[in-house]
Parts: structure tokens; C-alpha cells; sequence
């Protein structure tokens, strides 16, 4: 229960305003900066989090606060490690980003923190309290604790596996920035553009790894051929995401045929980024290339 939610920048000034309106003396008017101050002000909200029985934070929730009893519903997952995704360019704290697998039976706790101007403090300490499997499984895991480590394995797997497809995606995009930048440069040689379509041809080569052939219809279209890096992984995900049950064999073959073949994909962009891209940018800037993104542009007053 909350006796009284803090009050934002205009809230302040919006109620500073109504008492001199009431005093009938003038109302001044708020400068660019705090106008500013008032527009970029996140909002006070609250923090659920869930911690397990050793106390470790596996879970963090968010809502508006609001005056009176707050109340909130934990759904018994862990975080999502997919990758990170935001709406309208901008940081929302009421975002959770989805959910991950199921949690452990056991034991936890959540406490209760409240977030104004950039100062969290803690409302209400740890409080206990029990997450318990529903005896309405049909086939139940004999051992929960492993099918959880083996979700947790597969989830950190995914963390990469899928943060590693999208940085491929924007490498590529950036690719395209690069080559265009050297078409527009007639005085650049044309062997940047040559090396650029070779990067392209390897980032190509990556992406057909992760997805394979992507069909316009139905995946009936598409040639025989071995199960993408994204079919198998897709596969190994989903099926445990509303299943208690146990791990199968096709699920741990899955899983280690991943293992062994991301690694080399991972260096591979580690390259492609830190190596390839990067001697092109620099090429680009010190011939005064157009911008491209990623690439902040050198400037000295003559």
C-alpha cells in the first residue's frame, strides 16, 4: 500500500501555478531548461524483484506507482535473454522485454523498490514465499532440477546464439552504408568496393547458416536440406517453453550440434567487426568518405 506517489518536475510546477492563480499574483514562465528537465523525466515506478532461495535476482518487474495497494502477478519465468528490443527510439522502464523459461520450484523472495529521479529506494525488504508445481502434469520431469539446468544451458546459448544473428544483420546493413559510400566517392579506388562485396559474401554466407532458405509461402518450396542453425534452435527452445516434461535425446543432440557448429560463426564476426569493417571505415574517413553509421567523422578548425 502506498500512501503517496512522489510528484514529477510539472507536476510540481503545474501545482505551483494553481496556488498563485488562487493568490492572484503572476505565474512565471518556466525556462528552456526546465521545460526540457520536465520532458526527459521518467515517471515514478515500482520494482518487483524476484530473487531465489540463495538470493540471487532472477527476475525484475516494473509498473506505474500509483497511490493505494499496488498489486502485481509473477507468471513463474525467468528474464528473456533475447535480444534487447525498444519501441519509439526510446527507454521505457515499464517494458519487461518477455519472459524466459520456467522458474524452479522452491523457495523465493521479492522486494518492493521505488525508482524517482534517479534514485532507487527500497519500500518494502524481502518477503517470503513458495512456488509450487501443480500435480496436474501428464508427463512430469522425474528430476525438475536437471530439466531446469538444461533449460538454463539452452537459454544462455540462445542469448548468444540470437544476439549474434542480429549483430550479422547490422553488419550487413552496415555493409551497404560502406559500398554506397564508395560509390559516391569518385576519387576512392575501386578495390574498397571489392573488398567490401567480399565481407558482404561472408555475412551472406553467415545469415544462410543461421535461416538457410527462406521460401515466400511454405517451406514446402524449398530444396532438401539439413535443418538450419535457426530451425534447430527453434526447435530445442520452444518445445520446453509450456513443458515440465523430461529432456529428450533429440532435444541434447540439438543442443550439442549448436554448440559445435556457432563458435567458429561467433570468431568469425568478432573478425568481421573488430578487423574487416573497421580497416574500411578507417579508409573511408581518411579519405573524407561521406558518413556512415557506426563511424563518427574527424573534424579540426583550419
Amino acid at each position: 500500500y502506498i500512501k503517496d506517489v512522489p510528484k514529477t518536475l510539472k507536476q510540481e510546477r503545474k501545482g505551483a501555478e494553481k496556488k498563485l492563480v488562487k493568490d492572484k499574483k503572476p505565474i512565471p514562465i518556466p525556462t528552456m531548461e526546465e521545460l526540457r528537465a520536465e520532458e526527459d523525466e521518467i515517471k515514478p515506478y515500482l520494482i518487483f524483484t524476484i530473487l531465489d532461495e540463495d538470493k540471487n535476482i532472477v527476475k525484475k518487474i516494473t509498473k506505474s506507482a500509483s497511490k493505494g495497494i499496488n498489486r502485481l502477478t509473477w507468471n513463474l519465468r525467468y528474464a528473456s535473454p533475447r535480444p534487447v528490443r525498444i519501441r519509439d527510439e526510446k527507454f521505457n522502464p515499464l517494458s519487461g522485454g518477455g519472459d524466459g523459461m520456467f522458474a524452479m520450484p522452491g523457495k523465493y523472495y521479492v522486494t518492493i523498490s521505488q525508482y524517482y529521479r534517479d534514485s532507487i529506494s527500497e519500500l518494502v525488504g524481502p518477503q517470503e514465499f513458495n512456488a509450487v508445481v501443480l500435480q496436474n502434469t501428464t508427463l512430469p520431469a522425474e528430476d525438475r532440477a536437471e530439466l531446469v539446468a538444461f533449460q538454463d544451458k539452452v537459454a544462455e546459448l540462445g542469448r548468444a546464439f540470437y544476439g549474434a544473428e542480429n549483430a550479422a544483420e547490422d553488419l550487413m546493413e552496415k555493409v551497404q552504408y560502406i559500398k554506397q559510400a564508395v560509390q559516391q566517392s569518385p576519387d576512392l579506388p575501386d578495390a574498397l568496393l571489392f573488398r567490401a562485396s567480399q565481407v558482404e559474401r561472408e555475412l551472406d554466407e553467415i545469415l544462410w547458416k543461421f535461416n538457410g532458405q527462406r521460401p515466400k509461402a511454405s517451406r514446402e518450396e524449398n530444396w532438401p536440406a539439413p535443418p538450419s542453425l535457426n530451425q534447430r534452435m527453434g526447435y530445442m527452445a520452444w518445445s520446453h517453453w509450456s513443458s515440465t516434461s523430461a529432456v529428450t535425446q533429440s532435444q541434447k543432440d540439438a543442443y550439442d550440434i549448436i554448440s559445435d557448429e556457432f563458435p567458429p560463426i561467433l570468431e568469425q564476426l568478432r573478425r568481421i567487426k573488430n578487423v574487416d569493417l573497421k580497416a574500411l571505415e578507417d579508409e573511408l574517413e581518411a579519405a573524407g568518405a561521406p558518413w556512415t553509421p557506426g563511424r563518427i567523422p574527424e573534424w579540426e578548425k583550419e
